[in-house]
C-alpha cells in the first residue's frame, strides 16, 4: 500500500524515471525522502504523477509498457523547495503540509511552546505491536468524517507556507512586485522594452518579448501594442515604477499613443 522511492526521480534532468514508474502501479502512496541540495523538482513529472492517469513508456528498445498510475506522491523535505517551472498547472496540483514540531534525542522534556519534544524511537514498533487497534480506530473515525463532510479547510499555516513556496518559485512575479505598482490611472504606463531591459539587468539573463508579454499576462496586465512611450512602442497602462523616478516611463506628458502600430 505504501512504499518509498528514490528522490532522484523528482529531480530535473533525471533521465531514468521510467525504471521507477511500476512502483506507482503497485502502491497507493509513494513517498520521497528529501532532495539533494540545490536540486530542482521536475514540474512536468509532478503533474504526471499527480493526475494518476495511464502512462505508456519505453521499457527496452522498441518495447513499451502501459501502467495505471495509482499512487500519489508525497515528498518529505525541508524548505525551500525549488521547481524548474512552477507554472499554474503545477501550482494547482501542489499541496503543502507544514510540520514544525521537532522530536530529537537531546530533548529531555516536552516544550509545547517551541514545539520541541522528546523523541520516542520505539513509537513505530509500539503502534504496530501494542496500539494497532487504537491506530486503526483513529483512521476509521477520520474516514467517517471525510465520507460525511469531505476534507476540512486547510489550516492557515499550510496556506501561508504554500504561498511562500509559490512566491519563492515565481521569479517574474517577485521581480514585478519589487519594481512596479498597479494603479487606477490610465496615464501611468511602462514600456515593454523597459520591463525587458530591467529584467535582464536584474537576473543577468535573456528573456524574449513573447515571454515578457506572457508573464505580464499571467499577472493580469493587458498588453497595449499601440502604446508609445518616447521611442518605445508597446507596453502596459495602469503601471508605474515603485520609486516613480523614471520620467521616461511614467511621465505621460512626454509620450503619445499610436493606434496604427502592430506587433
Amino acid at each position: 500500500y505504501v512504499d518509498d522511492c528514490n528522490s532522484n526521480v523528482l529531480e530535473e534532468n533525471f533521465e531514468k524515471q521510467h525504471k521507477f514508474f511500476p512502483k506507482f502501479a503497485m502502491n497507493r502512496i509513494i513517498y520521497f525522502n528529501e532532495l539533494k541540495k540545490n536540486k530542482k523538482i521536475n514540474s512536468g513529472l509532478v503533474k504526471l504523477l499527480a493526475d494518476g492517469k495511464s502512462l505508456n513508456f519505453e521499457v527496452l528498445f522498441k518495447t513499451e509498457m502501459t501502467i495505471d498510475m495509482m499512487a500519489k506522491p508525497v515528498l518529505i523535505a525541508n524548505p525551500p523547495l525549488r521547481f524548474d517551472d512552477l507554472d499554474k498547472g503545477t501550482q494547482r496540483r501542489y499541496e503543502h503540509l507544514q510540520h514544525n514540531s521537532q522530536f530529537l534525542p537531546e530533548f529531555t522534556e516536552d516544550d509545547y511552546e517551541n514545539k520541541n519534544f522528546i523523541a520516542d524511537e520505539s513509537i513505530s514498533n509500539d503502534i504496530i505491536n501494542i496500539y494497532y487497534r487504537e491506530f486503526v480506530s483513529i483512521i476509521i473515525d477520520y474516514m467517517i468524517i471525510y465520507n460525511e463532510s469531505g476534507f476540512p479547510d486547510k489550516p492557515q499555516l499550510f496556506k501561508n507556507e504554500t504561498n511562500e513556496i509559490k512566491e519563492l518559485n515565481d521569479e517574474f512575479g517577485t521581480f514585478f512586485n519589487e519594481n512596479f505598482i498597479k494603479t487606477k490611472n490610465k496615464d501611468d504606463k511602462i514600456s515593454k522594452s523597459y520591463v525587458k531591459e530591467l529584467y535582464q539587468e536584474v537576473f543577468n539573463k535573456k528573456i524574449t518579448d513573447s515571454d515578457i508579454r506572457e508573464c505580464m499576462k499571467q499577472l493580469n496586465n493587458i498588453y497595449d501594442k499601440g502604446l508609445r512611450i518616447n521611442k518605445d512602442r508597446g507596453g502596459w497602462r495602469y503601471l508605474k515604477l515603485n520609486d516613480d523616478d523614471d520620467k521616461n516611463n511614467s511621465d505621460s506628458s512626454s509620450s503619445s499613443d499610436s493606434d496604427n502600430y502592430s506587433d
